[in-house]
């Protein structure tokens, strides 16, 4: 028995210490890696990528930078041009000051290679948070290190510091609202956690799904503060509300009239919701599995099985079939359980994930809290067929592969059963009992 326990440990040895080398050689060709896209200004190896990198580093950077500058200058973004091709300012005023630090660094380079550490560094403070809360619950360790180099690789980190997107600002208020959430539930505490939850709203909208978050971690007084508290960030910017919300209308439409949509398909003018040039849309390099609301990919597949009348869904009625029973599902086994607020980090990250793809049109830069979810819930002691399904993810999760439709249509469907494969581990983890840290749960 005792030979058996000393083999055991042994190999467990060796198994950890295999993985943590692994994991330093991956963080060191991606630190070499990113060197070289900073150096460059440009995505390196982009042909064998199926992001579609654009032709410089920061182009959704580009748009805040601009704006934000225009604005301490005096201009109104939203209603007079401040250089960016793509129009005018798109994003909620609260976003402006949150890039004013751009007065100190004008120049857009170097700041587009300080904004694309600084989503590198988000993520990575982060995974911390994640890694601590592991140890203390008990659950199966995973090195640091592993962990860092699974989310750093991951195709949303990688596709957002290329891009240079603001969601990681979503991503540490979200994090501090969860570490508040953790805190006995007083006034203070509930004030901040509904302030920073606030803040993600007024940066992006999808953030308002953690209203189903509130509720089912049953944080009524937070959720109650929500709405004073986006109250409290937009007021300040009321002559900017009105032309912003114009703004949004005329270039957001695909994304805010999902609604009027649904009315038009259940009157019976389905087919003319179908684009008409839909096949080369997705077979341009904009698609090729890097967007995953099920809006953008649910005429591709049902077209390619020649299925009009399935792909003419419109986009509401296509959330709701294949995100319904996810969402309902989670929120109600997150609901039943009995001081869950302990892992609110990893429940308000499955809601944010969640909530992108709820998004009628959503690019997997938005998709950062899904490989930080799974990091966050993975368990050695889940069954085969689940590590199996898991080890699917990494057709989507490592930003290089094939680039043709049957592969964007595979990946873009393996989006959607990672999330459904991590709500079930997330869900399980809720009620599994911690452990002390011996041989059975390190790696």
């Amino acid at each position: 028995m005792l030979f058996s326990v000393s083999r055991l440990q042994r190999a467990s040895a060796n198994v950890r210490l295999a993985i943590q080398v692994i994991s330093y050689v991956a963080l060191a060709l991606w630190v070499l890696w990113w060197l070289g896209n900073l150096a460059r200004f440009q995505f390196q190896f982009a042909d064998a990528s199926w992001l579609p990198a654009w032709r410089f580093l920061g182009f959704d950077y580009l748009h805040n930078h601009l704006g934000s500058q225009a604005w301490m200058r005096g201009v109104n973004p939203y209603l007079q041009s401040f250089g960016d091709e793509r129009g005018l300012y798109a994003y909620p005023p609260t976003v402006l000051p949150l890039f004013s630090w751009v007065a100190l660094v004008p120049d857009f380079k170097f700041a587009a290679r300080l904004w694309a550490l600084f989503i590198a560094a988000g993520s990575a403070f982060c995974v911390w948070q994640i890694w601590r809360l592991r140890r203390a619950e008990g659950w199966s360790e995973l090195p640091i290190a592993a962990m860092l180099a699974l989310v750093l690789w991951s195709a949303p980190v990688v596709f957002a510091m290329e891009r240079g997107n603001c969601d990681v600002l979503v991503l540490l208020a979200v994090l501090f609202a969860a570490l508040a959430l953790k805190l006995p539930p007083r006034w203070w505490a509930d004030s901040l956690a509904a302030f920073l939850l606030a803040l993600a709203v007024t940066i992006k909208i999808y953030p308002l799904v953690v209203v189903l978050g509130l509720v089912a971690l049953r944080r009524y007084r937070v959720l109650l503060l929500l709405g004073p508290c986006i109250a409290f960030l937009l007021l300040p910017f009321g002559e900017f509300l009105k032309p912003w919300l114009t703004v949004v209308q005329t270039t957001q439409g695909h994304r805010i009239n999902p609604v009027s949509e649904l009315v038009q398909w259940m009157s019976g003018d389905a087919m003319s919701l179908l684009p008409n040039a839909f096949g080369n849309y997705f077979q341009s390099r904009m698609f090729w599995g890097s967007m995953h609301s099920p809006g953008n990919w649910w005429p591709a597949l049902w077209l390619r099985l020649g299925l009009e009348s399935v792909a003419s869904w419109p986009v509401l009625a296509v959330q709701i079939a294949t995100l319904a029973p996810v969402t309902l599902w989670g929120c109600w086994r997150i609901f039943r359980v009995p001081n869950s607020a302990r892992l609110a980090l990893p429940i308000l990250l499955w809601v944010m994930a969640l909530a992108t793809f709820w998004m009628p049109q959503s690019y997997d830069y938005n998709l950062i809290y899904l490989p930080l979810l799974m990091v966050a819930v993975w368990d050695k002691r889940e069954p085969v067929w689940v590590q199996l399904l898991l080890l699917l993810s990494l057709s989507w999760w490592i930003p290089f592969g094939p680039t043709g439709y049957d592969w964007a249509l595979a990946r873009v469907l393996l989006k959607l059963l990672a999330l459904y494969v991590v709500t079930l581990v997330m869900i399980r983890g809720l009620t599994r009992p911690a452990v002390p840290m011996t041989v059975a749960t390190r790696l």
